[in-house]
């Protein structure tokens, strides 16, 4: 699957106190039950396993526990949001829907029941997701300047169980990181997947690979292929 590169998360612009990765984004996994922040992806169980390498799985998550039964999501947003808000998601998902050959589905219910994903307003350019199906309701954060159709798309593969593509474990293969000009608090989002296993051919373009500038000291690029 390819899908070209478009503005993928807009909090990555925006500026911590800090540069540097002095650590190269390593951490450690997160005890059971608890969450972990990997740029915008959330992070837990079955998921966590998988990424920080006590499972081995491919970058879009083969683990039963992970996957949409029947392959069908199901996405809330609040009615106050206003109706162009929906509209946008819609517009967004339908044309992933034909990307992937309706391979998987998106359905939009109006009222909170069974397991969906729900949209809610995390903060300015506070876009993420967890990662594959966790059953209930499952957040997905769309902050202000977070409903370009690219993002609503990416985070929505997100939960669907992708990984990002400058998170493989042959990613250095690819791409150099200008690790002294990342933010600091953001050394995670180039953390390597320790548990994935690769079959296709690394992809820039990939709709799920930053862009050059992300989470760049004053939006400095720091992804060179």
């Amino acid at each position: 699957l390819v899908i070209i590169l478009g503005l993928v998360c807009a909090s990555i612009t925006y500026c911590s106190a800090g540069c540097g990765c002095y650590g190269r984004g390593k951490r450690n996994a997160p005890e059971l039950g608890q969450e972990d922040h990997v740029g915008d992806m959330i992070l837990a169980n079955a998921s966590a396993d998988v990424f920080y390498g006590k499972s081995k799985f491919r970058a879009i998550v083969s683990n039963n526990r992970l996957r949409w039964p029947n392959r069908k999501v199901y996405w809330y947003i609040p009615s106050n949001w206003g109706g162009n808000f929906a509209k946008t998601v819609s517009d967004a998902l339908a044309d992933l829907e034909n990307k992937v050959d309706r391979c998987v589905t998106f359905h939009r219910i109006t009222s909170p029941r069974g397991n969906y994903i729900s949209i809610w307003n995390g903060g300015q350019g506070i876009c993420n997701s967890m990662v594959g199906y966790q059953g209930g309701a499952q957040k997905m954060s769309l902050g202000s300047n977070c409903f370009s159709k690219a993002t609503i798309q990416h985070e929505f593969m997100h939960a669907l169980g992708l990984f990002h593509e400058h998170n493989r474990p042959d990613r250095d293969r690819y791409v150099d990181i200008l690790w002294p000009q990342v933010q600091s608090y953001y050394c995670h989002a180039y953390t390597t997947c320790r548990g994935c296993r690769t079959v296709t051919a690394y992809n820039v373009r990939s709709l799920m690979h930053y862009p050059s500038h992300g989470f760049g000291c004053g939006g400095v690029p720091v992804l060179f292929p």
